[in-house]
């Protein structure tokens, strides 16, 4: 879900509720009455929402400025653009969202989007909303297994955000047999084998049995299994058909860092990846 706000001028409405499945009528319900504003400004630690939209606006202004366009044209864009940095100067944005505007003669109304978009300014007699029509894609629900022989995270992904953790279960590593003479050296490495496995047994079904457990309670739409290669087999071998056929991917990697890169950076980095 995304918010959005219908503004008069110098006078705020209550803020509705608009579900990124809503965007087409909204497009609809829209008349072709003049020129459109839309603009997507991103926030995140490296580039400061409020730094950005102070080069964007000198940039454009110049542009407008500078360009061949009527003076009624000129006028009604600078007007739109100044519009819109009277609004910002007084709104803190936060990091790794992306305030969405769209702005005309009649029309004014913003988008918080969980998500990076890429900087972007247009003028035209629509609003531009191509970016949330590719966004409303990774309207999902994911579920999230990250897991090795010993540990294993479960969170989920929304809009390619991390959106709830669920938890880290942990299993005992079983300490090595030792001792014995060289001669049952083959014995010895064959009971350790086979000891790691049974834990890694145990382990594989515990994990399952909380994923059960989870799909009992959610509706998740897709599942994806990160961790270590060696074990995907396994573990998805102890799955009932009806989930194994949710899994929309694999990834390589420690559990633990992959959860604090999919915390931090989002999902879409993690998904280039996939096997």
């Amino acid at each position: 879900m995304v918010y959005i706000f219908d503004v008069k001028e110098k006078e705020y409405r209550k803020p509705e509720i608009l579900d990124i499945n809503e965007i087409y009528s909204f497009e609809k319900a829209l008349k072709k009455n003049g020129m459109f504003l839309s603009l997507y400004l991103p926030s995140d630690m490296n580039k400061e929402a409020k730094h950005l939209w102070d080069s964007i606006y000198s940039r454009e202004k110049k542009k407008i400025q500078e360009s061949q366009i009527s003076e009624k044209e000129k006028n009604e864009a600078l007007r739109l653009l100044k519009e819109i940095n009277n609004y910002l100067k007084n709104r803190e944005i936060d990091y790794y969202n992306t305030l969405v505007l769209f702005l005309n003669n009649q029309v004014f109304k913003y988008m918080i989007i969980p998500e990076i978009l890429e900087a972007s300014l247009f003028f035209s007699n629509r609003p531009f909303l191509s970016p949330l029509k590719k966004i409303k894609e990774s309207d999902r629900l994911s579920l999230i297994i990250c897991l090795d022989r010993i540990q294993a995270e479960l969170f989920s992904v929304r809009y390619n955000r991390f959106h709830h953790y669920y938890g880290r279960l942990e299993t005992t590593v079983p300490q090595k047999i030792r001792g014995g003479s060289e001669s049952w050296k083959g014995l010895r490495e064959t009971k350790n084998f086979l000891h790691t496995e049974t834990h890694l047994n145990v382990h594989l079904k515990k994990v399952s049995r909380k994923l059960s457990h989870l799909l009992k309670h959610r509706d998740f739409e897709e599942i994806y299994i990160g961790g270590h290669e060696e074990i995907f087999k396994k573990f998805e071998e102890k799955l009932p058909e009806s989930v194994r056929q949710k899994i929309a991917g694999r990834f390589i990697g420690e559990p633990d860092i992959l959860l604090a890169v999919i915390r931090k950076e989002g999902f879409s980095k993690i998904k280039k990846g996939l096997i």
